[in-house]
């Protein structure tokens, strides 16, 4: 529709514009309706596609043309520049024509009333052009009661403005009047309804009178934000439940004071903001439920302060589990910050304690012994003053940040998240920042794939998948690198903790393989023996029979006493530290049994839970814990040592300690971690030192007497169970004497070695 009308105003300009001659803007506009509102729009659309040319005069007028005529003689007559389009110049003409035109017309009809004669507007419209919005609208001229129009200067306009002030000061007497009733019958308390208003005035209400009441929900009139329009309120809430804050302020604006409160965050009267922002009162579900809410955090607010007055460190799990996620919601809108600590979480308090008080607080949770001076500060200022970030730590060692992770995953480096950021000890950090330390930490946490850490043992990769499938070795992630794709990746330090045991762990397989072959009924390989005497089977007893060492160092422990036991390989040390457990563990008390190795404390862990119940077993290591709490636990040295530092308390129940593996005392690689242990574990527990090699086992007896304080018992055993013999193996896989390992290298020496050639592949 609206493009019809556009195009039958397009040819109404054309046809005002004669072929030879211009048209004004000004006359263009007069000739169309004024009130043709797209004359502008109609005008840029003929100009734009070039059915009118645009000219301005001297003295700033438009003039349009058809393109066809003679524009040149045009511009002369006219005075005009050049024919040309431009769009904002035609719109600034526009209004400017617009507001002279109206001008005019309003001049004229002031021209025209100045006669002091009223006349209608059809009248005026009749003798010349109305301006837009009509004659009403002209400044000076006022409409008659009769609809007819003046100047207000005229004898007849005075006459009406005497009248209507008249007029206006009667109303403004009756509102006065009606006010003052309304005031005694309308109270803080008391709304009133329509018809007892009309009884009340015995006249019609004036609008003005009643302007600054309210109409609530019933049809009665109250006063904004008194006790009868707040009811009005609670009961429309009480309807819906609650009310959400935009649409409150939107239903309920004339109540000002109320609104103005609400939006501030404060609850007026009976209201209650929800924490999601919806309005409501406490007499409806969502109110019932804001109000034992509020209660529940008020007590969780008081248990906060409760704790944080005794410790800077809080753990969730002193919350009830109900409780747990209110006291998380008013500890984070309180300040509280939180930490991950060994992969336990606290809350630390925003409150300012004494560093010494910190420092002992955090030796009881981590472990770490630091610096307790100074002036009181926060949790969390001690904790960053006391810590670096990885990226300081790195720039601190002069290590990239990838190092620092693999140190820290290691377990070479400890820390903590405070609020989601990893930090790591300052002690820890610094301890590391010693010449040739590092280099040597670096290469220990370097991961290798399973080929290399089989060239480190000496033995074949098969051996070393399985000690990854049985728990000895642990994969420390894939490298892409491999030579079928994914391969995955063991810690150098990890491999080389399982040399001492490497024997062990291969003659313990290659026993159960014969067995398991036997019960398949598959015979072993031929093999060429050795020429030496036939071993006579060992005869198998009815029932154990203990060695005297193993009789002399249980009675010891059982006596009370410390013991050292030196014993070679496979006399049945282990059967002595088995005794004991048992012995402590009918009694009721607990027993540590510590390995310097994760791998040999995995095998015991397992070991140990075949022969006393997994329930009574629990294993903790440098990187992972099961079931800490057991009566029997099996962990490394170093966690033995950080539990004589950081929870001395926890081992009151603890009778005894078995160091396996006692001569790593004097390992230089694994620091002071045995002696530190002897000397600072509680004074009630008792020492087993299980060892095979201690050469000066006397001396090393009246030091751990000196330290501790009680007498210890030295049990020595020279007699080898398991004779050690010499072999070799040759290029065949025969097993061979000394006499027939010399026989077989002069052949080798003497002939071209051809037989252990099998295609391109040397065998031998």
């Amino acid at each position: 529709m609206a493009n019809v009308k556009t195009e039958e105003l397009k040819k109404r300009v054309l046809a005002m514009i004669p072929e030879q001659q211009a048209v004004s803007l000004e006359s263009l506009y007069q000739l169309l309706n004024p009130g043709e509102d797209n004359i502008t729009g109609v005008l840029q659309s003929l100009l734009s596609k070039k059915q009118l040319v645009m000219a301005s005069g001297e003295k700033g007028e438009v003039f349009f043309a058809r393109p066809e005529a003679d524009l040149e003689e045009l511009g002369r007559a006219l005075g005009a520049g050049g024919w040309t389009y431009n769009q904002q110049f035609l719109v600034n003409q526009m209004v400017r024509v617009k507001s002279d035109l109206k001008q005019r017309a309003e001049q004229a009809v002031l021209d025209l009333l100045a006669d002091g004669r009223p006349r209608t507007g059809e009248e005026l419209a009749d003798l010349l052009i109305l301006p837009a919005g009509g004659p009403g609208g002209i400044s000076g001229v006022i409409e008659l009661p009769d609809g007819s129009l003046t100047i207000k200067s005229t004898s007849a306009g005075q006459a009406e403005l005497a009248r209507r002030k008249e007029e206006a000061e009667a109303l403004a007497a009756a509102v006065e009047r009606q006010r003052k009733i309304l005031k005694e019958l309308v109270s803080e308390s008391k709304a009133v309804t329509g018809g007892e208003l009309l009884q009340a005035l015995g006249e019609p209400v004036l609008p003005d009178a009643i302007a600054h009441l309210v109409k609530l929900g019933d049809g009665s009139y109250a006063l904004p934000d008194s006790r009868a329009a707040l009811q009005d309120i609670i009961d429309f809430l009480q309807s819906v439940d609650s009310l959400g804050r935009q649409e409150f302020y939107r239903m309920f604006k004339a109540h000002k004071k109320t609104v103005a409160s609400v939006k501030k965050g404060r609850e007026a009267g009976p209201l209650i903001i929800l924490p999601d922002g919806r309005v409501t009162v406490a007499t409806t579900p969502a109110g019932q439920a804001e109000l034992q809410r509020r209660e529940v955090l008020a007590a969780v607010s008081a248990c906060l302060d409760e704790l944080a007055a005794r410790r800077a460190f809080v753990r969730p799990e002193d919350f009830l589990p109900r409780l747990r996620g209110f006291a998380e919601a008013e500890a984070g809108a309180r300040g509280w910050i939180r930490m991950n600590l060994g992969g336990k979480q606290y809350w630390c308090s925003p409150k300012e304690y004494k560093p010494e008080v910190m420092a002992e607080e955090l030796k009881e949770l981590a472990g770490q012994n630091l610096r307790g001076t100074g002036k009181p500060i926060t949790p969390a200022v001690f904790l960053l003053e006391n810590s670096r970030s990885p990226k300081e730590a790195a720039k601190r060692l002069g290590l990239k940040p990838a190092e620092i992770g693999e140190l820290t995953e290691a377990g070479h480096l400890q820390g903590f998240e405070l609020e989601g950021s990893p930090r790591l000890w300052r002690l820890g950090v610094e301890a590391l920042n010693t010449p040739g330390a590092i280099e040597q930490i670096i290469r220990r946490t370097e991961k290798i794939r399973l080929v290399d850490a089989a060239r480190v043992l000496g033995v074949a990769p098969e051996l070393v998948r399985r000690m990854v499938r049985e728990g000895y070795l642990s994969t420390a992630g894939k490298s892409a690198n491999g030579p079928r794709g994914l391969a995955y990746l063991v810690r150098r330090a990890d491999v080389e903790e399982i040399l001492p045991i490497k024997n062990d762990l291969i003659d313990r397989w290659e026993h159960r393989d014969r067995r398991r072959d036997a019960d398949r009924g598959i015979g072993p390989r031929a093999k060429r023996k050795p020429a030496r005497r036939k071993q006579e089977p060992l005869a198998v007893p009815s029932e154990l029979v203990l060695d005297p060492f193993q009789e002399e160092s249980i009675g010891a422990l059982l006596a009370g006493r410390s013991v050292l036991v030196a014993a070679p390989t496979g006399t049945g040390k282990t059967l002595v530290a088995e005794k004991i457990i048992s012995k402590v563990l009918g009694l009721g008390q607990e027993v540590i049994y510590t390995s310097p190795l994760k791998a040999l404390s995995n095998q015991k862990f397992r070991d140990f839970g075949e022969l006393f119940g997994k329930a009574k077993v629990g294993l903790i290591t440098g990187d992972i814990s099961i079931n800490d709490r057991a009566p029997l636990l099996v962990m490394t040295t170093e966690i033995f040592r950080n539990w004589c530092f950081a929870n001395p308390g926890w081992m009151d129940q603890i009778s005894h300690v078995i160091f396996d593996e006692i001569h790593y005392l004097d390992d230089t690689d694994r620091g002071t971690a045995w002696e530190e242990s002897i000397i600072f574990a509680p004074p009630h527990i008792k020492i087993l030192g299980l060892s095979a090699t201690v050469p000066n086992i006397q001396e090393l007896a009246a030091w751990i007497a000196e330290v501790r304080g009680f007498p210890v018992k030295v049990v020595v055993e020279t007699r080898r169970a398991v004779p050690l013999e010499i072999s070799w193996i040759s290029p065949r896989g025969e097993v061979l004497n000394e006499a027939e390992a010399r026989e077989e290298i002069e052949d080798l020496r003497q002939g071209d070695g051809s037989e252990y050639m099998l295609g391109d592949d040397t065998v031998g």
